[in-house]
Formats: structure tokens, sequence, C-alpha cells
């Protein structure tokens, strides 16, 4: 179990959760969260969520503060269940300049919420985005074009209705608001969706439904059923506020709602200045008298009790506090975190960064150092392999020695543990580590290469009465880098377990050819845009510059995937850079 889902599984068990989840389902209730601070809103509103179920708007103070809550629930929920709602513009509705992506992504929001009818749905927004208004409901489904698997429809009445929608007829489509036709094949680019579909007819029949790469053109997951939407933000089509397109069902948390509103106000005011038609003002944006009129029928979550007009029914309180300010001196945190332990408390970091968690275990004393890093399952593998004292038992994998210890603990000081690594700094590191704590060569035997070699060391041993493999990329490597296997350190290219052995995988760029790099992206790591990245890569080797550094990699990389829409781009660089060219290790 992760932290994040341990922190989640802690929160699920609070006293003031199912407080919370009674009284924001009564109708109109509006819920005062008290004591709730920092980041234990993403833990507590998730597991509310998860519980209760339905349609829930969450408005953040702006546009970064909606997206950390977004990526919050990305990884305390179901991601395919997770939405955000941006302005439809790049800086605001007062600037115009329409954002494509942003439509996109609005688009698909509302059409899930359109669609919802059980589960749950969280949409994460902010006071720009919400301050726009939407078409009402009857007007996307009106608009929407459905095409299902079998439906009898000629290619020439399914291209009249894209016409009608205003999308535009191109020979491959690359961006929403486009369609091609081809034989008996017509791709589609629906504004709610990052990715276009292939619909293949057989005569005057659907026959099969896809969608699929606009850069690798392949075929992704087939579908029964497609939902084509226009861009609702052309015509001139009833519209509403985002609260009342989502109904008196939804629930709607804000961090501060008179920051919010006042925020709404503020945008429209500026707008209505520079418009040649204000009379048009009510048809792009709302207002803070509307939002609250439309919100009179819905549950409304805050942390502050501070609207005038719509005060609390009922305060939830939290036993939370805020974490003191350590200025990044990690001594200081070190020290809160073992005096917080030795008064029966536990600490949870949780960091994108593993070399700033790196930095802090080695301010931490050895016994404390050792719990940032906690072997997975530990308590279900001792109760699968039974292990008794004098056995002779194998660990596949020794890396950081989390499983090895646990296990040799079960011994009592009778038998013997066999591990192999083929990391000869980390597992020096491991050996001496394990030593340290007593289990020397008298019981623990490690071995210098690949685990593979099992029936060689076995004969050593006599046979084994357990074996574990926890196969799988080691975070000591990662964590490092000077080893180059992430992207979120600058380091070199390097990535091989064993740097004694073979060469690094900046000196096989130096040499390799374009198509043999697409293939082996393609054939190792399965990568979707793998020809766009070979050819970029060897291009960049080609003009003298040497890919020799992972931050060098990051940036061709980023900078050939820069038109993919956001959601997919940050699913991208959580990526390790072993990821992309692990295959490259030792070649």
């Amino acid at each position: 179990m992760t932290a994040s889902e341990q922190l989640a599984q802690f929160a699920a068990g609070s006293k003031a959760l199912p407080k919370l989840c009674r009284e924001y389902k009564k109708e109109s209730a509006t819920v005062h969260l008290k004591e709730l601070v920092g980041g234990a809103l993403s833990f507590y509103a998730a597991a509310a969520v998860a519980k209760t179920g339905g349609v829930h708007i969450f408005v953040a103070e702006d546009r970064d503060a909606a997206a950390y809550l977004l990526n919050d629930f990305y990884n305390l929920l179901d991601e395919k269940q997770v939405y955000f709602f941006p302005s439809s513009y790049k800086r605001s509705a007062a600037y115009g300049a329409e954002d494509a992506q942003g439509v996109v992504q609005r688009t698909a929001a509302m059409n899930a919420v359109r669609g919802f009818t059980k589960g749950y749905l969280v949409v994460c927004t902010y006071p720009e985005a919400l301050a726009e208004r939407v078409v009402d409901a009857a007007t996307l489904q009106r608009d929407t074009i459905a095409v299902k698997l079998g439906d009898k429809i000629s290619i020439a009445v399914l291209e009249d209705a894209l016409a009608d929608a205003n999308f535009t007829r191109v020979d491959f489509v690359y961006e929403p608001g486009q369609y091609s036709v081809r034989g008996g094949i017509v791709d589609v680019f629906s504004y709610s969706e990052s990715k276009p579909y292939r619909i293949d007819f057989f005569g005057d029949e659907v026959d099969s439904i896809r969608r699929f790469n606009i850069s690798s053109q392949l075929s992704a997951d087939k579908l029964d059923r497609v939902e084509i939407v226009p861009n609702l933000n052309a015509g001139e089509a009833p519209r509403v506020s985002f609260v009342q397109f989502a109904g008196s069902g939804a629930t709607c948390w804000f961090y501060d709602v008179d920051y919010v509103l006042r925020r709404v106000n503020d945008l429209r005011r500026k707008v209505l200045a520079d418009m040649e038609e204000p009379g048009r003002i009510d048809g792009l944006l709302t207002s803070r008298n509307v939002l609250l009129r439309d919100m009179a029928g819905n549950s409304v979550v805050a942390l502050r009790d501070n609207l005038p007009e719509r005060p609390a029914t009922v305060a939830v309180v939290f036993d939370t506090a805020p974490q003191p300010k350590f200025n990044k001196n990690f001594e200081m945190l070190a020290d809160d975190m073992i005096r917080n332990s030795l008064r029966g408390y536990a600490t949870y970091i949780l960091s994108e960064n593993k070399v700033q968690v790196e930095r802090l275990e080695n301010h931490l004393p050895p016994d404390r150092a050792r719990a940032g890093r906690r072997a997975i399952m530990v308590n279900e593998i001792l109760d699968f392999l039974k292990i008794q004292p004098g056995e002779t038992g194998f660990d596949a994998t020794l890396g950081y020695g989390g499983h090895t210890k646990a296990m040799m603990e079960c011994l009592h000081g009778e038998g013997h543990m066999y591990a192999t690594d083929v990391d000869p700094e980390e597992s020096t590191k491991t050996r001496k580590r394990l030593a340290e704590q007593g289990f020397g060569e008298d019981i623990l035997t490690v071995k210098l290469q690949n685990f593979c070699t099992i029936d060689e060391i076995a004969k050593e041993a006599g046979g084994f009465d357990f074996i574990l493999a926890d196969l799988g990329v080691s975070s000591m490597q990662i964590d490092n880098p000077k080893r180059g296997f992430s992207f979120r350190a600058d380091g070199p290219l390097d990535l091989r377990l064993n740097q004694e052995k073979g060469i690094s995988a900046a000196e096989r760029l130096d040499k390799i050819s374009r198509d043999e790099l697409a293939g082996m992206l393609y054939e190792n790591s399965d990568e979707p845009y793998c020809e766009e990245i070979a050819k970029a890569i060897t291009d960049e080797i080609r003009k003298g510059n040497r890919v020799d550094t992972t931050t060098k990699l990051r940036e061709i990389i980023e900078e050939t995937l820069d038109f993919l829409p956001e959601k997919e781009k940050k699913i991208l660089s959580a990526r390790p850079a072993s990821e992309y060219s692990r295959h490259l290790e030792s070649m």
C-alpha cells in the first residue's frame, strides 16, 4: 500500500467523515469545514466522494490551485472520473484569444456531467472558468451527434451532420472540429475527446468504431458507441452557469466562496468595460447574484464560513493543524518528525522529487532513515512463505534489503539467505547496512550477478526452501541523479545498473539510427510516439549536439510532444527517464 493510499484509508476512518457525508447530502445544506488545513482537504474530500458518490464541483482559488487539486484526485480516486474545467481562453475572457485545449477540457467535463448516472464524478475548476457561461443541457443533447456500432447510416448523411455542426473537412484530422473521408472510413475529432474517432463503414452500416493516435495513425481501443460534440462556444444557443448546467444534485466545494464570487464579478466588470456591445455580457459571463441563485438548491461545502447571503447551517470539525514553517531546513523538519514519532505520531511525506526524500533521509538517524524506504507487502509475503528457522532462502532482488532482512529475522539466526543484485554500488551499501544490523556473512551471502543464475547458486546452497522475486526497477537507482534513471534531476544519461560493464545510453545514442531507435522504443516500451521521439533525438545528434544528460533528453521529448493535451503531458512527465530509454542499457 502506498503512502497516499494509507492516508486515504486513514481519512476514510475519520470520526468526522460520517458527519460530513451525512450533512452535505441534505438538500441545500451549507457545511463549514473547520480546522481542516493544507492538503488534508484532498484526502477527506476524496474519501467523502468515494463513499457517497454523486457529482462534485471543486472550485479552487486560481488555476494553479485547481491543477494541484486535480492531481491529488488523480492519485486518490479513479482518474477516469476526474475532470478539469478550465477557462475557454488562454488568459481570461477579458483578453479573448480562445484556448482550443481549454475548450476540449470544458466540453469533456460537460459531457461527463450530462451523461452521469451512477458512481461519482469530480470536476475541478476556478473563478475565471466558473464565470463563463455554457450551453444548456438541452442544447448539448441536441447538438451531439451519436454514432453506434451497427447504425444504418450513409457516409453522406454523417458528413452532412458534421458540416451542419461546423466541422471542417480536411485530408487528415489533427485537431478538434475536423473530419476526413477516405473511401469507407470517416475520421472525426470531437471537442469532447483528446483523440479522434475512426468510423469504418460497410456500405451504409457502421462496421467498427475506434480511437486512433494522430501521429502514428494506429488504432487504440474499440468502441460500441461515440458521441461527437461540436465547439460549444460557437453559435448563439441559450447559455447558463456551469452550476445550473450540473443541476441541483451536484455538491459545490469551495476554499473561499466569497472570494470566488467577488472574482467572478471583477472579471465581469473588466470584460464589460471593453465590450462594444454591453448587452452581450449576460450571454458570455455570469455574476455573483446569478451564481447564488443557481446554487440555491445545491449543497455547498466550504473551508470558510464568510458568505453573508448563505451562512453555514452546520459545522464539521476536523482535528488538523498547519505544519510549522521549516524554511527549506531539512534538519528542522527531521527533528520535528522525530519529536512527533516519540509522541506516537506517524509522518508521511508525499513528494514527486525522490532526491528531496533522499536528502531528508541523510539528516535522520539510521533507524529513522530506514523507515523512509519500506519494503512492500512484507507481512503478506511472510504469511505466504511461512519461513522456519534452519531453512535456506533466496532473494532474487536484494535492492535496499528490506525483504531480505525481514526473511532473515524469521530464521532466528539459524539457516542462510542468498541474495543477488547486479548493481555493485548499491549492493555494497546494502550488504554493509545489513551487516551493521547483525546480518553478516554467517547468515547472508550476496552474489553480484543476475538472478537468472539461480540454478548455479542453488547447487552451491544445496537447494532452497523458499524463494522471493520482487521484480522491477529499484528506487535507489532512480533516486541518484548520477545514475541517469530519472528526469527529476539533471545527471549523465547512463542507465546502467552496473556502470562497470557495457556502454552508457548516451554512447549508444551516438551511433544509433533513427529507424533502429524507433523500433527499440516501440518493441521494448510500447512508446506510442516512437517515430516522433526517434526523429527528434537523431536529428539533434546529427546537428552535432550530444544527448548525454537526462535534462537534454527530457527537453527533446517535451518539445517533441508539445502538441499533446495537458492531461496526457502530465502522465508522460511522471515517467522516469528509464521508461523511455531503458532498453538502451548495456547495449
